[in-house]
């Protein structure tokens, strides 16, 4: 306990006392009246007030013991704070300059400074002696603060090991109370142990009782169907899809649609129009729990609708169990053929729905592409009419053919120019002349022949060469795209033919003779089995209470 300075001893009573002991001292007030408990809880509450007396005294011992080690820090920063070494070097130093001004010759020796030294030495020496004095005091101080310190600490170990006495009679004493304490519980635990398994087998019986006897039969009717594509068996046999398990998807998604709809609220309003579904599964007496009450709303006559029928899809090979129940035989068997009535018609709707519409579609699309492709095509033998024009590509080939052997007659003609040049000495005689006058003739004709075929006013080849292109690209582009729509109409009706669903009954249901008895034993086992959960959480937290509260 040193050096915690009372902190443990507190948490020591607070916490181990309580923990430790309250639990025996709530136990025990329930046995208050028996003269033996309260002759030794007498004896334990003095044996706690005398332990509580010596943690007082022990608290007080090391109280005064942090009041010293304080004391001994102060002292220790006092002594530090005195500097006698720093004395004594500027005392030698002192010693030292006068040494060597005694040394000097009479003629230089200064009688005053010398008088001046003296002094600051003798002053340094009674500054040495009174620090000197001053840290023995301290010294002297913290021996005996530690001194003090020990007696204390000797004084606290004498109390603690009577403390342990203490609590050793105190432990004795508990030991004793926790086995009188025993004694009542042995003889109170039958009691208790009796009163528990009543309570539990009361609602156990009512339980058995609702469920082997009050409860309404039940029957269960069971079917299977499956949803197929007719070109589903020759196209995916071979497939790395179905050799993974996972052959016929769009069955299978169709089948997954199936499950929702016989879930749906619209085959409820259906099925009133079969047989009246409320009063089939109205509620009677003397079973109050099962059905449906009479004045249910509509949500709620759904919800139990849902409850009454079990659609269960194998995702594996897409095969569909359709489960009904009811309170007799024929009304669970009219409710399966309903709903496999209504899955036939579903995939009927389904195939009609969809498979037509894309064919309807994919024709609309021939129509309109074989409408763009006439009007493409008019466009194009129209432009080609209006040009007097096959072939605006050859015409452009003759027209740069013509400039083409035009610039290369001006590359003769220049030729010849350099040449007359070098053959006269006159660069303005006749012959140059002309041929100058030829060359500057050539290249007009050449600009003309450019403009002529760029022109707007001229025969513009290029603009209309381009629209030429765009038009024949048009035409090419429509022509690919009607094929495209023809193709794919083609096999579109193919396709509808292959991928057409069919609903096949894999089992048909048939009159239960004898009742469903799943749902008896289930509700019974459910029940008992929350029952016994209940009261073991029930026992748990309360257990969990009573050790917070110890």
């Amino acid at each position: 306990m040193r050096g915690t300075f009372g902190l443990g001893r507190i948490f020591k009573k607070g916490l181990a006392k309580d923990q430790k002991n309250e639990k025996n001292y709530k136990q025990k007030n329930n046995y208050l009246n028996i003269p033996e408990i309260l002759e030794l809880q007498k004896e334990k509450d003095k044996l706690d007030d005398e332990e509580n007396k010596i943690n007082d005294e022990i608290d007080v011992v090391e109280n005064n013991n942090l009041k010293l080690k304080n004391e001994i820090n102060d002292f220790e920063t006092s002594k530090r704070q005195i500097k006698i070494s720093a004395l004594i070097n500027d005392q030698k130093d002192l010693r030292s300059e006068l040494k060597d001004e005694l040394n000097k010759e009479d003629n230089t020796k200064n009688d005053k400074n010398i008088n001046k030294i003296k002094n600051k030495i003798e002053t340094l020496q009674k500054q040495i002696r009174i620090n000197s004095k001053q840290k023995e005091k301290f010294i002297r101080n913290i021996v005996d603060s530690k001194e003090s310190i020990e007696i204390n600490n000797s004084k606290v170990e004498i109390l603690n090991e009577k403390i342990k006495a203490i609590k050793l009679k105190i432990a004795t004493v508990e030991k004793k109370i926790s086995d009188e304490i025993e004694i009542q519980d042995i003889k109170n635990s039958k009691i208790r142990r009796r009163k528990v398994i009543l309570s539990l087998l009361i609602p156990i019986g009512f339980f058995g009782m609702y469920f082997y006897g009050i409860g309404r039969n039940r029957f269960q009717v069971s079917s299977d169907v499956v949803v197929r594509k007719s070109g589903s068996s020759t196209q995916s046999g071979s497939s790395i899809s179905t050799f993974l398990g996972l052959g016929n998807q769009g069955s299978l998604e169709d089948a997954r649609f199936l499950k929702i709809y016989l879930e749906s609220p619209q085959l409820l309003d259906e099925l009133n129009n079969v047989f009246d579904f409320r009063r089939r599964y109205e509620k009677r007496n003397p079973d109050i729990f099962s059905g449906l009450k009479k004045n249910a709303t509509k949500d709620d006559t759904y919800d139990f609708f849902k409850k009454q029928i079990q659609i269960i899809l194998d995702e594996v090979s897409g095969s569909i169990n359709i489960i009904t129940f009811a309170f007799d035989s024929k009304t669970s068997l009219e409710f399966n053929n309903f709903l496999i009535a209504k899955s036939e018609e579903f995939v009927n709707k389904l195939n009609q729905n969809i498979y037509l519409r894309q064919i309807d579609f994919v024709e609309d699309q021939v129509d309109k592409n074989r409408e763009r492709l006439s009007s493409d095509l008019d466009n194009l033998k129209k432009f080609q009419r209006n040009n007097l024009s096959l072939n605006l590509n050859q015409e452009l080939i003759a027209s740069s053919g013509l400039i083409s052997s035009l610039e290369n007659k001006l590359i003769d003609l220049k030729l010849g120019l350099a040449v007359l040049k070098r053959q006269f000495i006159d660069q303005a005689a006749p012959e140059i002349l002309y041929q100058e006058s030829r060359i500057d003739e050539l290249k007009k004709q050449i600009k003309e022949e450019r403009n002529l075929l760029v022109s707007p006013s001229g025969k513009n080849i290029g603009e209309k060469a381009s629209n030429l292109s765009r038009l024949e690209a048009n035409y090419q582009f429509s022509n690919d795209l009607y094929k495209s729509s023809l193709t794919a109409s083609e096999k579109t009706k193919l396709d509808s033919k292959q991928q057409q669903r069919f609903m096949a009954k894999l089992s048909e249901p048939f009159l239960p003779e004898n009742q469903w008895y799943y749902w008896r034993h289930k509700g019974f086992l459910t029940s008992v089995g929350i029952l016994l959960v209940s009261y073991f959480l029930l026992k748990f937290f309360m257990g969990i209470a009573d050790s917070h509260n110890y």
